[in-house]
């Protein structure tokens, strides 16, 4: 098992990057969320044939982002929450739909 902590992981909070044991997932890709006893535990498992660790942890702060957001907006519509900050969103239109 390999283990590192990072500041400022998953929504701000302090990330735990740990590598299964075994070399087979069940799927593709499984967010397994957890709270117990006032803390919340992301695990994230996934086919590394089909997704680098830099997009997990993208899709995690992506949720984080969400969380934040419906925490902030109780009343907001779905389609109106966001999964991207300011910056995440001008990346996104400017740098990826970059067609030229």
């Amino acid at each position: 098992v390999t283990e590192g902590k990072e500041e400022g992981g998953f929504a701000d909070l302090a990330e735990t990057w740990k590598e299964a044991e075994s070399d087979a997932t069940q799927a593709d890709l499984l967010f397994d969320i957890r709270q117990r006893e006032g803390e919340t535990a992301v695990w994230a498992e996934y086919n590394t044939d089909l997704f680098r660790p830099e997009t997990v942890r993208r899709l995690l702060k992506m949720y984080g982002n969400l969380l934040e957001d419906i925490a902030d907006r109780p009343d907001a519509r779905v389609k109106e929450l966001r999964m991207t900050n300011a910056a995440e969103q001008e990346k996104l239109v400017k740098e990826f739909n970059d067609t030229r």
